[in-house]
């Protein structure tokens, strides 16, 4: 079995990744402020009360979202920066070796 890793596109999408998880977290910035504007202190009784656990499910679930794409932007990256690492490794063991001899193709 062949593992194969495209260093580029790795980065990319770690990358793409942290650009999502900013966009998400500016959106819920603005709804949560709506949210705030709309409801505030001044709402209160059944109707309120009525929403106060939904919301919290709600805020939790995307604190999860957001820390779920942390972590991943920084898995990918970290994976694209070991393998890179360990491909120049490798590069420079067989290089070194006494029984190493370039291809000379035409």
């Amino acid at each position: 079995m062949e593992l194969a890793a495209d260093l580029t596109t790795l980065r990319a999408v770690s990358q793409d990744v942290a650009a999502l998880h900013g966009d998400i977290s500016e959106e819920w910035s603005t709804i949560t402020k709506r949210a705030e504007d709309l409801f505030g202190v001044s709402w209160s009784g059944t109707a309120a009360n009525s929403y106060e656990e939904p919301w919290a499910h709600c805020c939790e679930g995307v604190d999860h979202v957001l820390n779920g794409l942390a972590t991943m932007g920084q898995l990918l990256l970290s994976a694209a920066q070991t393998y890179g690492e360990s491909d120049t490794s490798g590069a420079k063991v067989i290089e070194s070796s006494s029984t190493y001899m370039p291809l000379r193709l035409p």
